[in-house]
């Protein structure tokens, strides 16, 4: 059976000497960090502050009795898992990790909110951590929610000025680089320049890409104004 102990115990038939799990939520809006490392003969419980969380207080760290961690070492005992599971992604989940090392050998689990079926047996792993732990999830307080919203929508409101400042500036930068493909096109004797706008507009696809293929623009680009009779 799986038991944590000493590395150099070799009367041990398997030997966990490091556990570590992560818990975070996409939005860094709740997580949790622990990790319990078998050190000089004991086992030691540590708290990490989670991801993304500010101003947490951590369990202090503590020895664990080699009796309390039997149930999560029958747990770690029982893993038997495929290889990889069914795909899984989310924009609004959180994300679950668990490193488990015996001596030079490691393995880590991540899973996407729920364990799939092939994995489910993560979930008691997870469950026995939080009761050996004592630990909860940590939640970001409103207060910070709140700070972060008004955060969020400031920087959305001078990026939104910095663009409208901007507009004017890079919509004439725009047009000088079609005048160049304007000009090129009646230097090459493919338009005149009271209906470039229109053959630049109608021309077939494969003759533009041959000639402004590198500029970067497209022929929709030069659709005619009818406020602009000049370049109709």
């Amino acid at each position: 059976m799986t038991t944590f102990g000493n590395i150099r115990d070799f009367s041990r038939p398997i030997v966990v000497d490091y556990l570590e799990y992560e818990f975070v939520n996409a939005f860094r809006t709740s997580g949790l960090h622990v990790k319990i490392e078998d050190r000089d003969r004991n086992l030691h419980f540590t708290e990490l502050p989670p991801a993304g969380i500010p101003n947490v207080t951590l369990a202090p760290p503590r020895i664990l009795s080699r009796e309390s961690v039997d149930a999560l070492a029958r747990a770690l005992d029982a893993l038997r898992l495929s290889v990889l599971p069914p795909f899984a992604c989310g924009l609004d989940g959180h994300s679950s990790k668990l490193i488990i090392r015996a001596g030079f050998n490691q393995v880590s689990y991540q899973w996407w909110c729920r364990p799939e079926e092939s994995w489910t047996v993560l979930d008691e792993v997870v469950q026995q951590i939080l009761a050996l732990t004592g630990c909860k999830y940590h939640e970001v307080p409103q207060e910070e929610l709140r700070r972060r919203a008004e955060e969020y929508a400031a920087q959305a409101r001078a990026e939104l000025e910095r663009q409208q400042r901007e507009e004017p500036r890079r919509l004439r930068l725009l047009e000088q680089e079609k005048d160049k493909i304007r000009r090129q096109a009646i230097q090459l004797g493919l338009a005149r320049p009271e209906n470039v706008n229109q053959v630049l507009y109608e021309m077939p696809a494969d003759l533009f890409r041959e000639h402004f293929g590198e500029s970067g623009f497209k022929r929709v680009d030069f659709k005619p104004h009818p406020d602009s009779p000049s370049r109709a």
